[in-house]
Formats: structure tokens, sequence, C-alpha cells
């Protein structure tokens, strides 16, 4: 039955439909008193109407269950609710860039589960509900073995689930054979069984197999980047030669002057405002600057509206995936250190597609790079532990492999008379509170290993990693402690 999982999750993904507790619950913990109460509101009234339309009242659509499990009317109209508040936010991440969900993003989040539920069943559902709440819930058991009965129903270890929910995944569990509790001195402790560990590890195999651990990791990062608030002042710490690099890289671009600019991931506008991008196109031309975060273009318009607001200048809102600008709309589209987070080759389609026959499309891009110098090996040696467990000898490296891949990127999305030139960016490791919360925060170098962790845990794990850089920088002298990235500027012509 796990290949048909995949193939579930797989389907489920490709209709559109994204079954996240987590990123339901988030939303659920930190959506405004009035307008989050009224959508969950609409989210259980279009829940509960699915249920009566796709479940039988005389019969429990137990047909194609996972290992006869048994079936609870509670957890299918859970599944229900939290699949369409979390395809919601998706589909409110896809269109706005911002993962908040509106009225008219749940209406489309119930149509696109109602189509899914008419072509697979109910069962479908249910069986992928519990696999991902499953993992969640045994996910503290495997890392801490023993886990207080209270600990468990209260959810300390498993933020942001609800108790109420928790209660019915325990009692699940035990039933299943992959909980046990077990007394020791004076209280219960829920433990996995060996049973609940081959579960544990199968759930993430089909998930990871399936594209789906890949998708939760890149909403996971995308959370945390949208409240980054002092971006800035941390890429200024721990890369101090981003901007001459940027400057030169604008260089490498050509001329400005006059011309129709689009600016894709613009971020905080470290590129339009602080290395002058709006200098050089001037007030004689147009500069557009594009991201999917609107906290980071909260920071840039604090910029912008520094300048008073000149009008050839606009920040926009949007996937640069599927940007909201006619065909040939602008002379030149750049963008830097962004194209690790999309698809590569659709993106470079999409602004060539924005670019006139003739113009310019570039970006600025950094490739992998060896992360086995010693003081980071003993800096970060808990998330190469992390890696370890996943039978990986370094954490994940989500840039591009080399510069070959980026050209080869390029040819692929159509351009012509392809030019590279290279230099690097500093890496410097030296004031631990601002490292690590930049490596974490920031730019989510670790995604992957943390999300093997609990909420709690993830918190634990970087208090751990600033005292560990205390020492560290105690220890290697500051010359040793810097990484040199390598980076590329690639501009092609649009034929």
């Amino acid at each position: 039955m796990s290949s048909d999982l995949v193939e579930h999750l797989r389907d489920m993904l490709s209709s559109g439909v994204f079954l996240d507790p987590l990123l339901a619950n988030n939303y659920l913990k930190n959506a405004g008193d009035t307008d989050g109460s009224n959508l969950q509101q609409r989210a259980h009234e279009m829940s509960e109407r699915l249920y009566e339309q796709f479940v039988s009242v005389d019969r429990v659509p137990t047909d194609g269950l996972v290992d006869k499990r048994p079936f609870s009317p509670s957890l299918l109209r859970l599944a229900f609710y939290e699949t369409l508040l979390s395809t919601a936010v998706f589909i409110a991440h896809e269109e706005t860039g911002v993962p908040q969900p509106s009225e008219a993003a749940l209406q489309r989040a119930g149509e696109r589960l109602q189509a899914f539920l008419r072509k697979v069943g109910p069962a479908v559902v249910y069986n992928v509900y519990m696999l991902i709440a499953g993992h969640d819930a045994m996910q503290p058991l495997s890392i801490h073995k023993d886990v207080t009965e209270t600990e468990f129903l209260t959810g300390i270890r498993h933020y942001p689930y609800f108790p109420q929910n928790l209660e019915l995944f325990l009692m699940f569990g035990l039933a299943a054979q992959n909980m046990r509790l077990k007394r020791v001195g004076t209280e219960r402790m829920v433990q996995l069984t060996r049973a609940g560990h081959e579960t544990y590890q199968k759930a993430r195999e089909v998930m990871r197999a399936s594209g789906y651990f890949g998708k939760r990791v890149q909403f996971a990062y995308l959370y945390q980047f949208d409240h980054v608030e002092d971006w800035d002042e941390m890429c200024d710490v721990v890369w101090p030669t981003n901007r001459l690099r940027r400057q030169e890289y604008l260089e490498f671009v050509g001329d400005f002057k006059g011309k129709r600019v689009l600016e894709v991931a613009c971020g905080t506008g470290v590129i339009t405002f602080d290395t002058g991008l709006y200098e050089r196109v001037g007030p004689t031309g147009q500069l557009t600057a594009l991201d999917i975060s609107s906290g980071m273009l909260d920071q840039a318009q604090r910029k912008l509206d520094a300048l008073g607001n000149p009008p050839y200048i606009k920040l926009q809102l949007g996937n640069v995936e599927k940007m909201p600008f006619p065909d040939a709309s602008f002379d030149i589209c750049l963008g830097v250190g962004f194209i690790h987070f999309v698809d590569p080759v659709v993106t470079l389609r999409e602004m060539a597609r924005t670019v006139v026959p003739g113009g310019i499309v570039s970006i600025f891009q950094g490739t992998r790079f060896a992360l086995d110098g010693a003081f980071f090996r003993d800096w970060f040696e808990p998330i190469f532990a992390l890696a370890r467990r996943r039978n990986a000898e370094q954490p994940s490296n989500y840039m591009p492999a080399d510069c070959d891949t980026l050209v080869r990127w390029f040819e692929q999305a159509g351009l012509k008379d392809i030019d590279v030139y290279d230099t690097q960016l500093e890496w410097v490791f030296d004031n631990p509170e601002i490292v690590v919360q930049h490596i974490v925060r920031g730019v989510s170098f670790f995604e992957e290993e943390l999300m093997q962790l609990p909420w709690d845990d993830r918190k634990a794990i970087v208090l751990e990693l600033i005292d560990r850089g205390r020492d560290v920088c105690a220890r290697y002298p500051l010359a040793q402690r810097i990484i040199h990235c390598p980076m590329y500027g690639i501009r092609g012509i649009v034929r």
C-alpha cells in the first residue's frame, strides 16, 4: 500500500490540493480574531458539506483504507477541514505571494478538494491525512523515546497541533499498536513500539518519494522568510562584500539608463535601492521590483518612502514563475540569489517572456561549495548528525551544482549569446547570534534537516548552535571562519 500512497500524494499535489496540518494549524494559531474566525467558520461549513456529499449515512467509506484501519468520522471531518485551510494558504501564496488565505482562495480550495474527492473518493484523503498526521504525531517519540502522556496530550512537543486532535491521534496510535503507554515512576510515558518505528520510517519514505516532503520544506522556508524583520542587517554582517559584488554585477549586466527594467525576487530592495539600481535606471526609465514575500516588500517600501516615492519606481507583489505582466513589457529582467528557490527553467522562460526581442535576461547566483571546514563541522555538528540520520554525509545543499548548470538552464529557456563572469562572496562566521539566525531563519539552509525535528527541538537546536558558535569563535581565528562562495553573473539575449 506504500506505493499507492506515493501515487495518491503525487496525484493530490498535481491536483493543486495541499494537505498539510502544520500549515493549517500555523494559520489557525496566528490568524486574526475577526478574519480568522470568519474563515474558520466557512471552512467548517464547507468541510461538513463535503462530508455529507461523499460519506453515506448508512455506510462508512472503508473501501481502500490502509491496513484495515478503523474509520473515524471525526478524523475524516478534520482531514477535510485542514485540507481546505492548507490548500487555501497554498493558493493564496501561489496567486499573491502572501500565505494569508482569503474567502476567494478558500472557495477555490473547496472546488479543488471536491474535484479530487470525485476522482479518488474520501478513503484516499483519509489515508493521506493519517499518513501525514501520524508522522507528525510519532515524530517527537522517535526523537525523545519517552514523552509523558501529559506532554503528548497538551501538545507541548507537537506544536502547532491542537490538544483535542492529539487525543484522537494517541487513541489511534495505541489501537494500531504503533504506540504504547508505560509507567515510569509516577508518570505514564508514551513510547513508539517497534512497529511504530517502522511505520514512522515508512511514512517518511512515502513523503519523500512523492515529492510531498520537498513541498512542505518549501512552505516552511517561505513562512519563516516572510517574517524576517532584520534581513539587511544580517546580510551586512555575514556577507560584508555583498553590496560591492552586486555593484560589480550591475556593471556586467549593462546600461540601464532610460530602460524598462524588471527586477525579480527583489527582497528588501538591496539591489533596487541600496546598490543603486534605481539611480542607474533614472527618471527617464521605469523600474519594477517584484517579490513573493509581503514581509520583504514592506521593508522595500520603507526605502521607497524615504526617496519620496519617485513615480518611475514600482513595487509589485507576485510569483516569479507566473508574473502579472504582458509579454515584452521590459527591456531588461534581472534577479539576484533566488534561482535555487524556484523551478529554474520555468522561471527563466517567464523572465524571457516579459522581455522584448533583443532584450536581456540575467541572474547573479551562487553555486555549491564545500561544507567540510573544521570550524564549520564543529559549529554545526548537530546539523551533520541530523544529516547522518538519513544516511547523508553533509546537510542538504539546494544550491545549483556549478556554473555549467546555470548556463544549461539559460539554454533550455531559449536564451542566446550567453555571457558569464565569476567572482566570490565572503561568508563570515563571526557573530553567533546573527550567523545562526541568518542561516536558519533567513536563507533556511538546513530546513530539510530541521524538518526531521518537532517544533520545540528546532528551537532548542538554534540555541545550541548559538552556544557552539561562541565556543568555535573563541577557538578558531577569524581567517579560518570565512567560506568563499562561488558566484556567477549570467546574461542572455531574448530572440
